[in-house]
């Protein structure tokens, strides 16, 4: 079929069965659309809330994750900007790849989203995705990626032009952070270590903060390298109250 206005019927009629949780009619009714109307605009809408409706029945049914990638894998089948849920597919790829444990696959999807966002900005939601992207490359970034690669890796995805840092060190900052909450120390050392040495601004005598903070939770019975790391911390902070950072960063 391919004339007519029966594809937009199906679709909102598909969707108001969802709205009122009769999840088995919605899926009935979708199923309908993506077969019968192999050229309907609404086909990516379509698989959309099949994913959706996948993704959320894999919360508690893992099973479900292949199901879900599907779905979304048929939404992006069909190129921005006609199809507007792109982005949003792509987006949800990323947390089902996460959810997998299949980490490369997901910083791909969300390095997708970043280029996206800033290709297709006029489209609604797109900047807001790739900010979204972003922050949730990071935790995922602290499971698979090397710290001592992070720089490199996050400089062409912060946002940063030209010679600018601050994003790209603000980002590799939350990654040190997502490091020491998971209790990945020797990467939190390595990533502030990184830091240190690429960024000598207000948060510098900080980032040795953080390494003392990972050096006294992994070797907390080490009595020699824990006063290693504060008599650093004492010689860090007398260099940084010397320099030239504000009163307030002091």
């Amino acid at each position: 079929k391919s004339t007519g206005c029966g594809d937009e019927v199906l679709y909102y009629l598909a969707y108001e069965y969802e709205q009122s949780k009769d999840l088995v009619k919605a899926r009935e009714i979708y199923y309908e659309l993506v077969n019968d109307w192999k050229t309907s605009k609404y086909r990516p809408n379509a698989y959309l809330a099949f994913g959706e409706l996948y993704f959320q029945e894999a919360q508690s049914d893992p099973s479900v994750w292949a199901a879900a990638e599907a779905a979304y894998d048929q939404v992006i089948s069909a190129p921005p900007p006609e199809n507007k849920v792109y982005g949003y597919a792509l987006y949800k790829l990323g947390y089902v790849y996460w959810n997998q444990g299949e980490y490369e696959k997901s910083i791909d999807a969300f390095k997708k989203i970043i280029d996206y966002g800033t290709k297709f900005s006029q489209l609604p939601n797109a900047s807001q995705l790739a900010t979204s992207a972003r922050r949730d490359l990071i935790p995922v970034y602290a499971l698979w990626g090397d710290p001592k690669k992070a720089y490199n890796f996050m400089k062409p995805l912060s946002g940063d032009v030209g010679g600018e840092n601050d994003k790209t060190f603000k980002m590799m900052d939350e990654l040190g952070v997502s490091y020491l909450d998971t209790g990945h120390y020797d990467e939190g050392i390595a990533l502030y270590g990184e830091l240190m040495s690429r960024d000598k601004g207000s948060k510098w005598c900080e980032y040795h903060g953080h390494i003392a903070e990972a050096t006294l939770a992994k070797k907390g019975g080490d009595k020699d390298a824990i006063v290693k790391v504060i008599s650093k911390q004492f010689a860090v902070h007398k260099e940084f109250t010397a320099g030239g950072a504000s009163a307030e960063a002091k």
